[in-house]
């Protein structure tokens, strides 16, 4: 929530305020807020001299000022507020891992968990059993949960397609969270290909780093042999 002096300026606490002095009767933006089934309509106006704004209530007629920084996030493009972390899960969350890939899905599950000097050790359950390499497992972890959108799209293209599925948090009672990743080639042969990723049961789609994606998958690919 952004700081607010809630002092009333004046001639702005009754219904006969002049609100054209805080660049209030056509304010910069509208912002509408919704919560469940209640709705508030926030104006935003002229900025005062210490670099705030001044700002009311469309239902109210006070006018307060608020943190300048606040209208100019309101400015930017929706996109740069969107969530750009593809995955929640950390490394050190993480309880396992399953990657299917080329039809066959592959699961990696924590043996033990990091101290402060060891990392945490890993094994591969599915679709056989065998312990992995501790460093290189943690490795391909921290690549797959630092992805992020560079861009968003309204659906992802048809491609090479790679799920993700991590289980992270408490091991009584873990979150689990689903990316579908696909490779798609450029219109351009010339050119590399790109990565589309989706949440499972999003139609949205975001566009990533074909080569930190590429990172994490050459791990993945060394690991299941």
């Amino acid at each position: 929530q952004a700081g607010q002096d809630e002092q009333h300026h004046d001639g702005a606490d009754d219904d006969t305020a002049d609100f054209k002095k805080y660049g209030l009767d056509k304010p910069q933006v509208v912002v509408t807020v919704g919560a469940g089934s209640a709705r508030a309509e926030l104006a935003l106006g002229a900025k005062t001299d210490d670099g705030n704004v001044y700002a009311r209530d469309l239902t109210r007629p006070v006018v307060f000022t608020l943190e300048g920084t606040l209208l100019d996030d309101l400015k930017r493009p929706a996109s740069d507020l969107r969530q750009k972390d593809l995955f929640e899960f950390r490394t050190f969350t993480v309880i396992s891992l399953d990657i299917t890939s080329g039809g066959q899905t592959y699961t990696f599950t924590r043996d033990a968990k990091a101290t402060d000097n060891t990392p945490a050790t890993w094994k591969l359950t599915k679709p056989t059993a065998k312990s992995v390499d501790a460093t290189k497992a943690n490795d391909m972890l921290t690549n797959f949960s630092g992805l992020r959108a560079d861009s968003f799209i309204d659906a992802a293209s048809a491609g090479t397609e790679t799920v993700v599925t991590a289980r992270f948090g408490l091991d009584t009672a873990p979150k689990e969270e689903t990316l579908i990743f696909r490779v798609v080639p450029s219109k351009d042969k010339a050119a590399p290909p790109v990565v589309h990723a989706m949440h499972k049961g999003e139609k949205g789609a975001m566009v990533i780093s074909a080569l930190e994606f590429d990172k994490a998958m050459a791990i993945f690919k060394e690991l299941t042999g």
